[in-house]
């Protein structure tokens, strides 16, 4: 059905972060010889990946989006192993807040202490999540390299 809307033209773009991602993304793209173009999703779990087949973008909930810009830029720049050595780094962290029930919560909480947003107050069905699980995320923020706080690496990453 996504092949026959691409070949009209009605659809340029869709997301597509079924898993299994990679084989479901490439599939798409060959069945519309091109036409449309994919963004993948699911935390940034797979960007390497998916801009590494063809997608032309990644549209998800992470908590440091900064580091998404990074490895897309340099996908774009043609700096595929930089863009590996960012992604491989950074997997940790989207994997901790890929965690279903909390991720929503743990991206308020950096978007609040950033000054983004006023409040990390979420709604049912997600729940807060407790100081220790707070400590945790902050644990693996700082083991990867990153802030809560501000925006970007506190080393130089590369």
């Amino acid at each position: 059905m996504v092949a026959r809307l691409a070949a009209t033209g009605h659809v340029p773009y869709v997301k597509a972060e079924d898993p299994p991602v990679i084989p479901k993304q490439r599939a798409l793209l060959a069945a519309t010889e091109g036409r449309i173009g994919i963004f993948g999703g699911l935390g940034g779990q797979w960007v390497f990946e998916e801009l590494d087949a063809g997608a032309v973008g990644v549209m998800t909930g992470f908590a440091f989006p900064e580091v998404l810009l990074e490895i897309y830029d340099l996908m774009q720049a043609g700096d595929r192993e930089a863009a590996g050595r960012v992604f491989d780094r950074m997997l940790p962290l989207a994997r901790f807040e890929f965690q279903p029930g909390i991720g929503v919560a743990l991206r308020k909480h950096v978007y609040q202490r950033r000054g983004i947003i006023a409040s990390d107050f979420v709604r049912h069905p997600t729940t807060a999540v407790d100081p220790s699980v707070l400590a945790d995320f902050q644990a693996v923020v700082e083991r990867v390299g990153l802030s809560l706080d501000h925006a970007g690496w506190a080393d130089s990453h590369l």
